[in-house]
């Protein structure tokens, strides 16, 4: 990395030196008797905003010298900027939090380094994510369980956990091995389940995303079965699913099957109508562009100007052609398919929104580079696998093919600054690989015109009125929805919700609900109801009525009036 000296950040060097880092952190545990002792060191994920922020994330294996046992760790190493302070150390204030099951191999929550200005924070310890330390203790997990209705009828006995991916201060995902027991029969039986927390993105809205694709999609898309979340710590559950990543199958005789298959899934999924919470906007794409082409930039400045280049030319046509039109995965690629024979299952739906089809379709095709480079050696090894996917796509959903091809311009240009995240051994060739790509089909892309791409003005693309009455009549939405409402309102964690009843009106529908939940570790119960409109501007409705409430209250008149506390605008649900 050609910038690693700068001396804004002067850890940095001696940070990405892996024998340097394993060096310093063998004097740590000396120092602590802890009887450990570093076999190999690597660098697994780097988190690099060029002269604002490094975070990396390291794996070592260690040895116990005394039982001759070996364990990988995990470290997160934030580099301080020169001008910024250190942190206190926790363990000298006696504020540690720790409730691990076992013995930690590094007893120390956090290790300072203060001649370089490295604070190291041993996994699960994270700053941004200190809910982790619960995340991977089964004892809390089973406790959390058993407290809710996810798995009805039966209670959590013993839950064994394993770490699946982890990247430091944004999100981690787990496999949870759960032994249930019928509370009727007995009977037992071993369940796997796997568990993902975010930094940004709060369990109850996941969930209800993930509900709401799972069953418009069900019977025509194969997805994991979302089964639930708990709030603390931030969790969503779902099934497990059986198979192999896409990637490691080009050799299979049923790849273009599988291809196809792909092709169809994802073009259903675009096809769908349900409610969503989050939209991929425009300004998402340019400050997602943006940002690595800094980081590319600052890594390659040899292609410097080729890259400014490319994004000079890329963000104008993204603001002629971007058109919000549905659901999107929002970060389909070739890893985040999984196959079983022929069978397609599309993973890792956390970023899912409304946006433009052409941002899954663009990012799948570039991502098929990776697994080319790595079987073939070359980087369009699968250009035919990639034709047959887009010619399978554009028979279910006709779109224009230069606007795709936009996309996967852009997708490359992150695929090249990813393999420097990733630390992949070949990444600087691999990144000058793909940056040639990207101005190739960015090439293939110039030249259509009379484009008239107009932007949604609505926050959310609506759904049907009779769609949105379906949504707030299932139990299990709504109880994720209201989540954060109840949390607002009544300092309550909501368990369940049951509709009562329901009644048409003139403006829609009018639903009862009854809530069950917890507050203050005791069970707590209300009713809440919903006015489910037909029109457009529930918004300025809550509004009005909110104005009115406050209004009456403040005059002190005896006259009383529903208490709206919260707008649904996915479903243009009014909740009172």
């Amino acid at each position: 990395m050609n910038n690693s000296g700068k001396p804004l950040f002067p850890g940095l060097q001696t940070a990405l030196n892996i024998e340097s880092i394993s060096s310093l952190l063998q004097e740590v545990l000396d120092r602590e008797s802890h009887q450990i002792s570093i076999l190999e060191g690597k660098i697994r994920d780097i988190k690099y905003n060029p002269d604002k922020e490094y975070v990396l994330l390291y794996r070592f294996k260690l040895k116990n010298r005394t039982t001759t046992r070996n364990h990988e760790q995990l470290l997160t190493a934030k580099i301080i900027r020169k001008d910024a302070t250190l942190p206190d150390d926790p363990s000298k204030k006696g504020t540690t939090r720790r409730r691990n099951p076992e013995k930690p191999w590094v007893h120390k929550p956090v290790i300072i380094l203060p001649g370089h200005k490295i604070v190291l924070y041993p996994f699960p310890n994270d700053i941004k994510l200190p809910w982790l330390i619960d995340a991977v203790n089964p004892y809390v997990i089973k406790e959390r369980l058993n407290r809710t209705s996810i798995f009805q009828k039966t209670r959590v006995r013993k839950i064994k956990v394993d770490l699946l991916g982890y990247i430091p201060h944004m999100r981690a995902s787990f496999l949870y091995e759960i032994l249930l027991e019928n509370r009727d029969t007995n009977q037992s039986e071993w369940k796997q389940v796997i568990g993902k927390t975010d930094c940004f993105k709060s369990p109850d809205r996941l969930f209800a995303g993930a509900w709401a694709l799972w069953k418009a999609g069900e019977e025509r898309i194969g997805l994991a079965r979302p089964l639930g979340f708990i709030m603390n710590p931030r969790l969503t559950l779902q099934e497990k699913i059986k198979g192999e990543r896409l990637g490691v199958l080009t050799h299979s005789r049923s790849f273009n099957t599988i291809i196809r298959n792909t092709a169809h899934a994802i073009a259903r999924l675009h096809s769908l109508s349900f409610p969503l919470k989050k939209t991929r906007e425009l300004k998402d794409e340019i400050r997602s562009i943006e940002r690595w082409s800094n980081v590319l930039a600052a890594i390659s400045p040899d292609m410097k100007k080729r890259i400014e280049s490319l994004c000079g030319n890329l963000l104008p046509e993204f603001e002629r052609r971007m058109i919000i039109r549905g659901p999107v995965h929002a970060d389909f690629h070739h890893t985040n398919v999984f196959v079983d024979g022929t069978n397609i299952y599309l993973i890792d739906l956390d970023e899912m929104a409304y946006g433009d089809p052409g941002l899954d379709v663009g990012r799948f095709l570039s991502s098929l580079r990776i697994p080319s480079l790595r079987t073939f050696g070359k980087i369009n090894g699968l250009a035919d696998e990639s034709e047959l996917f887009l010619e399978e796509y554009l028979k279910i959903r006709p779109d224009n093919v230069q606007n795709i091809r936009l996309f996967e311009s852009a997708s490359l240009l992150t695929a090249a600054a990813s393999s420097f995240r990733l630390q992949r051994p070949d990444w600087e060739n691999e990144a000058h690989l793909l940056i040639e790509e990207a101005e190739n089909i960015f090439n293939s892309a110039k030249g259509h015109k009379n484009i008239t791409a107009v932007m949604f003005r609505q926050k959310y693309p609506q759904i049907a009125a009779r769609d949105c009455l379906h949504w707030a009549l299932d139990e299990t939405y709504m109880r994720a929805v209201l989540s954060a409402v109840v949390r607002k309102e009544y300092d309550a964690e909501l368990l369940s919700c049951k509709v009562l009843k329901i009644k048409k009106i003139s403006s829609g529908h009018y639903v009862r609900y009854k809530i069950y939940g917890r507050r203050q570790d005791k069970k707590w119960k209300a009713e809440l109801d919903g006015l489910v409109s037909n029109r457009e501007n529930g918004q300025s409705v809550f509004s009005r009525l909110s104005l009115v409430k406050k209004s009456l209250q403040h005059t002190g008149a005896f006259l009383f009036l529903p208490q709206p506390i919260a707008y649904l605008p996915e479903i243009t649900t009014i909740i009172i």
